[in-house]
């Protein structure tokens, strides 16, 4: 996917989201003239925490299903206590008790992050409130849950977009990242450590590795597909290269031994620089003709220091025409 065709196809997809989110607002700011309930808020607010998770309808209806555990879960409890009005001091041993609770199952990985802060909130929102009955646990819930349907129904039914473009998008700014990392660590020499620039690269790459995770881990991609483990497979791959340039820039950051590698070097820049262009393959094929026979010949003058820089550094490069061949491999099959 060319860089231009991405970002138009980009810009089109925010500006959709938009005009689907304004929708969805609209539809809310309807109910609440409706039924005019002093907390409809929550409606609001579930909507926009709701559509502002992803463009992506599978992640919505993930965080959807999160946000309606933690809210059903706090809110009953908190309807209990609310019926047994316990006095003071033990209502604080409630809380003691239900926020160990939710701590453990939390812990355990029984329940997302967000359902067990959503769990809390609403806990003690509702439970904690000394003018609270047990109709305002009834009340947050229903609020939220219209917000989720709300939410939910202007992504399925107003243009609905398969999650696997936006997986292609992630993918294909990953590989562009990773471009310009390899540029700052081959070509510029940075230090990872103090470069801002090489610093917000890998924040960036980090980003996009977590949301091709989160789009590749929604319930519509459990099902096995070619495209799917294709995703899978170059989502593997982008994270080994990620791996072996942080690698390489340790490597480099003392360059005395590496200068006999520099055509290496630059050839390897090359193939990453062009990973999901046509000229990957030529390009692959060209650096595994001038790896795989590549051997360590230092003369005798070499420092001991410098040789074994030049051993790690020809083991990377060799192991990278290994991850190139497989992407090959796998480019051509698919």
């Amino acid at each position: 996917m060319k860089l231009l065709n991405q970002l138009t196809i980009t810009n089109k997809l925010n500006i959709l989201h938009t005009f689907k989110l304004i929708v969805a607002l609209i539809i809310g700011a309807i109910v609440l003239k409706i039924y005019h309930e002093p907390h409809d808020v929550w409606i609001i607010i579930t909507i926009v925490i709701i559509m502002t998770a992803h463009q992506s309808l599978a992640i919505q209806i993930n965080k959807a299903s999160t946000r309606i555990i933690g809210t059903i879960a706090g809110a009953g409890l908190a309807i209990v206590v609310i019926l047994l009005q316990p006095p003071f001091w033990l209502n604080l041993i409630i809380l003691a008790i239900v926020t160990a609770a939710f701590s453990a199952v939390y812990y355990k990985k029984i329940i997302s992050d967000y359902a067990f802060i959503l769990g809390l909130i609403t806990y003690g929102m509702v439970a904690l409130n000394p003018q609270a009955t047990w109709l305002l646990g009834v009340e947050r819930a229903v609020e939220i849950i219209v917000g989720i349907i709300i939410a939910l129904l202007v992504s399925a039914i107003l243009f609905p977009i398969d999650s696997k473009i936006f997986l292609q998008l992630s993918i294909e700014k990953n590989w562009q990242l990773l471009a310009k990392l390899a540029d700052g660590v081959i070509l510029q020499r940075k230090n990872r450590f103090s470069s801002p620039e090489i610093i917000q690269l890998e924040q960036q790459i980090l980003k996009q590795q977590q949301e091709v995770n989160s789009l590749l881990n929604v319930k519509t991609f459990h099902k096995a597909k070619l495209s799917d483990n294709h995703f899978r497979l170059q989502n593997r791959y982008q994270l080994a290269i990620y791996r072996y340039l942080i690698q390489l820039e340790v490597i480099l950051l003392e360059p005395s031994g590496c200068a006999v590698f520099n055509d290496k070097l630059l050839l390897l820049k090359a193939v990453i620089d062009n990973l999901s262009s046509p000229l990957f393959e030529s390009l692959a094929d060209d650096y595994a003709q001038q790896i795989v026979s590549l051997k360590l010949d230092t003369p005798s003058a070499t420092s001991s220091k410098d040789i074994e820089q030049q051993a790690i550094l020809l083991f990377v490069l060799k192991r990278l025409n290994v991850l190139f061949q497989r992407i090959l491999s796998d480019t051509l099959k698919h």
